[in-house]
């Protein structure tokens, strides 16, 4: 009897632990209703290579985007998100001659890209079970073409 009640004890708690290791994503900013939202999650160490520990590919569907990423097996920490939105279907994000991203892309914290990718502490937020985060894609600010005089 105490065994069952032990068994069933650590399958109710390997549940709840479960169910409480999601993140949803809410992206907004969304003016294109075409292609896939692909969102990354990365640690500190893997932020400046790009390797994520996590991601998702969503469909996009109007200009607001809901994402849950399933987070079994990563655990509770400081964490960064990269997302773009792959208008193409290439799985990329594609760049123009500038180097500046031709696709929306968003970053966790909404932080700002300053000659590149924002650093890890600017889009660090915490992971502890369920977690909720919002994030507004943009595009690229084109630098403006200098005018023949």
């Amino acid at each position: 009897m105490k065994k069952l009640f032990l068994t069933v004890a650590c399958a109710a708690a390997a549940l709840i632990l479960a169910a409480q290791n999601k993140l949803t994503l809410t992206v907004d900013g969304v003016t294109e209703n075409k292609g896939n939202l692909m969102v990354a999650l990365f640690d500190e160490t893997g932020w400046p290579k790009f390797t994520p520990v996590a991601g998702e590919i969503a469909s996009v569907k109007g200009t607001s985007v809901t994402v849950t990423i399933d987070l079994s097996g990563v655990p509770a920490g400081d964490y960064a998100i990269a997302l773009f939105q792959d208008e193409n279907g290439n799985r990329r994000l594609d760049m123009g001659l500038t180097g500046l991203p031709l696709e929306p892309y968003g970053f966790s914290n909404d932080a700002k890209p300053v000659a590149g990718p924002p650093a890890f502490h600017a889009c660090k937020f915490i992971l502890d079970g369920d977690t909720a985060l919002h994030i507004t894609v943009r595009k690229a600010e084109q630098l403006p073409v200098a005018q023949a005089k």
